[in-house]
C-alpha cells in the first residue's frame, strides 16, 4: 500500500513538473510575440522615415527567447 503513495506522490510531482515547464514555455511564447510585434513597430516606423532598419537589441531579445524556449 506505501509503495502505490510513493508511486501516485511521484506521478504528481512529475505533471506539477511538466505543467510549470508548459506555463513557462507558454509565457515565454508570449513574450516571444510581444517582441516580434514591437520588432514590427519599429521597422514600419524606420521605413516610414526612410531609415534602415537595424535594430540589434531587438533581434538579439528575440534569439533569446528562442534558446530558452528550445532548452525547455
Amino acid at each position: 500500500m506505501n509503495d502505490f503513495f510513493d508511486k501516485l506522490g511521484y506521478a504528481a510531482k512529475r505533471a506539477a513538473k511538466n505543467v510549470a515547464s508548459e506555463v513557462s514555455v507558454a509565457a515565454r511564447k508570449q513574450q516571444l510575440s510581444d517582441c516580434y510585434r514591437d520588432l514590427g513597430k519599429l521597422c514600419y516606423q524606420a521605413m516610414k522615415r526612410g531609415e534602415p532598419p537595424d535594430f540589434p537589441a531587438e533581434v538579439a531579445k528575440i534569439d533569446e527567447l528562442l534558446a530558452h524556449i528550445a532548452a525547455l
